[in-house]
């Protein structure tokens, strides 16, 4: 079953770490980038620096001269940690290299290069390093007077001072310069160290910061569901809210509580129907059970069998009658299509049911007026429409007091426009009691006396209705005469 839990926290748990260890690893590059481009910016300022101490010397003594001090550069000379740096011509004649050398090469370009050239290279006591190779021509100087002054106030050293002859002036010199690389390295390492322990850190943050902000965001889901959970067929009643006032959860909430109004009212609706079908069929079952009864221990005449058999035959129509109506109710609620629509004269519609019904008139009963229109043609389901018309004069019939009028109009606009209407005199009738009309089993209190009405009529009335896409309206009048109408809604 997926989770929106594991939905939201899996992308985010992942995700964010992922950008954070990228994001630390490229400022970490960037970090050690600049450290090395700073790194080889200084050896070539350092590497410029000593090329700027060998000149040409003219006058009668042309050569070239290295004013270089150990004492100003003690890095070239010392035990530990030394540099390195070598000179030498175009001819590979060497001009002079760093005592830390000890005899031994820097790494020589193949070839004149017009740029510096820097490279990764070995030092000779083992170390990493990085190596500069430059080439220039010295700049050339008359310096012999101020030489002489100089020899003449101080000894030459061997040390400080370093002369190479040559006998053509601007040759072109080469010269390398070496540097070590381990601190640059070390630093570069803890800055990767420091990022990366860093965003491990921040991750493992992030992480536990992810948990709590889920599992507190949807905390209120965790609790609506646990409202959810706790609703059954026992506490329908009761409706889901909100701790928390969620935007995202609001709709969710009031379209449930909906549902569970529409659950509740159909549950109360079918306990209502098994007490109102048990209610209705225990009256005729008792009948027939009595009349059985009486015909076990009473011999009957023919003419008592009769009589007899007459009643258990109308108590039997009328548990039929009760059965019909649920089986209909049942057939419509189900979804199966009921419309077989037809063009018909209305006479037939009216004939039909007056038909049904003249065997059960007597003179004590309302009476019935008809107004239907000439020549007129109508589209409908003639059957559903005859079985609805027979309920609404049914229940007329029956609640009608005795010798008073019940109408029949029927009015055509067209044959998809047309209205049909019952009305009749409801003693005892509110308007209260319109829209409770139309359930099942519903009755007034006076008129509970007849035993042929289940008080079925109306909800078939209205189920069919909806099923054939018309509209019921019922109205009552001051004078106590209801009327109650079907028509197309056009």
């Amino acid at each position: 079953m997926r989770s929106i839990r594991r939905a939201l926290s899996l992308p985010l748990v992942i995700g964010v770490p992922v950008l954070v260890l990228l994001g630390g690893g490229f400022s970490s590059w960037f970090v050690a980038d600049r450290l090395s481009r700073e790194f080889d910016s200084l050896l070539l300022i350092k590497a410029r620096d000593l090329s700027a101490l060998v000149q040409w010397r003219g006058g009668t003594n042309k050569k070239m001269e290295f004013n270089f001090s150990d004492e100003l550069m003690p890095e070239f000379s010392s035990e530990t940690r030394p540099e390195y740096f070598e000179l030498w011509t175009e001819s590979g004649r060497v001009i002079e290299r760093s005592r830390s050398l000890r005899g031994a090469h820097l790494l020589r370009s193949p070839k004149s290069i017009d740029a510096p050239q820097i490279r990764n290279v070995e030092l000779p006591d083992g170390r990493s390093g990085r190596l500069i190779n430059l080439e220039f021509t010295p700049d050339g100087e008359d310096v012999v007077s101020r030489r002489s002054a100089r020899r003449a106030s101080k000894p030459r050293d061997s040390s400080n001072h370093h002369e190479a002859w040559v006998e053509t002036p601007n040759v072109r010199v080469h010269l390398a310069l070496a540097t070590s690389t381990v601190e640059l390295d070390r630093l570069i390492q803890q800055v990767f160290g420091l990022y990366f322990g860093i965003t491990a850190l921040v991750t493992i943050a992030i992480i536990l910061w992810l948990r709590v902000v889920l599992q507190r965001g949807l905390q209120p889901l965790d609790d609506f569901a646990n409202q959810v959970a706790n609703i059954g067929t026992t506490n329908l009643s009761e409706r889901l809210t909100l701790l928390q006032e969620i935007e995202e959860l609001a709709p969710l909430k009031d379209r449930t509580n909906a549902l569970l109004e529409s659950i509740e009212a159909a549950l109360v609706r079918e306990r209502n129907f098994s007490a109102n079908v048990a209610h209705e069929l225990r009256t005729p079952v008792a009948e027939l059970k009595c009349l059985a009864e009486v015909g076990l221990l009473n011999p009957l005449d023919s003419e008592g069998s009769h009589g007899f058999l007459m009643d258990a035959k109308e108590i039997a129509e009328n548990m039929e009658r009760i059965v019909e109506q649920l089986l209909s109710l049942a057939t419509i609620e189900a979804g199966v299509p009921v419309s077989t629509r037809e063009l018909f004269d209305p006479r037939t519609l009216v004939d039909d049911v007056c038909a049904s019904l003249s065997v059960n008139l007597n003179a004590d009963q309302p009476k019935l007026i008809i107004r239907l229109p000439t020549g007129a043609l109508i589209l409908g389901d003639l059957e559903r429409l005859t079985l609805m018309l027979r309920n609404l004069l049914e229940n007329a019939i029956q609640y009608s007091p005795p010798n008073t009028p019940v109408e029949v109009d029927i009015e055509v606009a067209g044959p998809d426009c047309w209205s049909l209407s019952v009305t009749n005199t409801a003693e005892g009738l509110r308007q209260a009691d319109l829209p409770l009309m139309y359930n099942r089993f519903w009755r007034k209190e006076l008129s509970r006396t007849s035993g042929r009405h289940s008080g079925l009529g109306l909800a078939l009335v209205k189920s069919f209705a909806q099923a054939l896409a018309l509209e019921v309206t019922t109205g009552l009048a001051e004078s106590g005469r209801l009327k109650i109408s079907i028509s197309t809604g056009s």
